[in-house]
Formats: C-alpha cells, sequence, structure tokens
C-alpha cells in the first residue's frame, strides 16, 4: 500500500473551514468516520429519504486508483471503509455556486457523487446504471 494512503489514514485532514461554511449551506452532513455508504444512510434514515450514488463519480486519490489497478478487489473498501474523515453533505442544488466559493476559499475538493431520493435506502450504481451489490455499507456501531 502507498506511504501517501498510510498517511492520509493515520493523519486525517480535519475540513474545519469548509464544514464551518457547510453550517450555512448543507441541508445535512457527516464526517465519514463508518464508511461513506454507512454515514451517508444515517443521513437518509434520519431524513426519511435515500440516495442513488454514481461510483463513477467517487473522487480517489491518485494512489488510491494505483491501489485499485493493483488490486480490483479492493474496491468495497471506497465505499465502506471508515476512517476517512471526509464530509459527505446534502445540499441544494441552488446552492452549488455557493458551495464551490466555500470548498475554493477552504482549498478543498467538493465533488457532487449522486442525488437524494424520496425513495429509502442507499444505492449505488456503476457506469451503466447497474446497481453495485455490496457486501457491506460500512462500520456499524450497533448490530440489530
Amino acid at each position: 500500500m502507498s506511504d501517501e494512503l498510510v498517511t492520509r489514514y493515520r493523519y486525517p485532514t480535519a475540513r474545519m473551514a469548509l464544514g464551518t461554511r457547510l453550517r450555512e449551506l448543507a441541508t445535512a452532513s457527516a464526517d465519514v468516520s463508518d464508511g461513506l455508504l454507512a454515514d451517508l444512510g444515517h443521513i437518509c434514515t434520519a431524513s426519511h429519504l435515500g440516495a442513488d450514488i454514481e461510483e463513477t463519480k467517487l473522487p480517489l486519490s491518485d494512489a488510491a486508483k494505483a491501489a485499485l489497478e493493483t488490486s480490483p478487489d479492493l474496491a468495497p473498501l471506497i465505499y465502506s471503509g471508515g476512517d476517512d474523515y471526509e464530509i459527505v453533505f446534502t445540499a441544494d442544488a441552488a446552492k452549488a455556486d455557493e458551495i464551490s466559493a466555500a470548498a475554493k476559499e477552504a482549498g478543498v475538493a467538493v465533488t457532487a457523487i449522486g442525488r437524494i431520493s424520496d425513495t429509502p435506502g442507499i444505492r449505488l450504481v456503476d457506469q451503466s446504471g447497474a446497481l453495485v451489490h455490496t457486501a457491506r455499507n460500512g462500520y456499524q456501531h450497533f448490530e440489530t
């Protein structure tokens, strides 16, 4: 595994400046500590909504892309692995320009990865629109 990935894991970068601005702009947010799908799932459950996520829009570092090229079986870690401490958030599309400006000011890349849906549940789809079957969505604090 690359030194860059290990360093990001051991020394996460807090997104404080962006997080502070998102309080004014986002409708909901969470840190990605339990896995993207799990943490977005917490938002959707609390909101009684769902989400449709496009796998090809998930932002990856060059180091993560290289790791996937070598070991494609690591792909589930992209959406179910935890300890990223990035921010997943939802916002009204009308605030896109304000969000882009806040992200630029904070020096943090922001990527739209999907849409919120009235249909409960998290759906991850591949480039052809087919549902990606996931063994798990992330870390579960309390198994039911």
